[in-house]
């Protein structure tokens, strides 16, 4: 993992933004890990990453928020 982005207390569409703008300036390879616990940006994270190229490579669900974890 070569980043990591926590968006907890976030509301959508802020989050999915940070993941576009973060993931953008990585080099590819690299790995994202984002943390969160907002249900709506849970849902929107797997077609964000198939619209946009990118591989959605994990998710760890626990406690009162989620991971994902994206390969640029």
């Amino acid at each position: 993992m070569n980043k990591t982005l926590d968006v907890r207390g976030m509301d959508c569409p802020r989050p999915t933004v940070m993941i576009i703008n973060t993931l953008r300036k990585m080099n590819s390879g690299e790995i994202l890990r984002v943390i969160g616990n907002d249900q709506t940006t849970k849902r929107m994270i797997p077609s964000l990453c198939e619209r946009l190229g990118f591989k959605l490579v994990g998710l760890k669900e626990g406690g009162e928020f989620f991971q994902y974890f994206i390969e640029k």
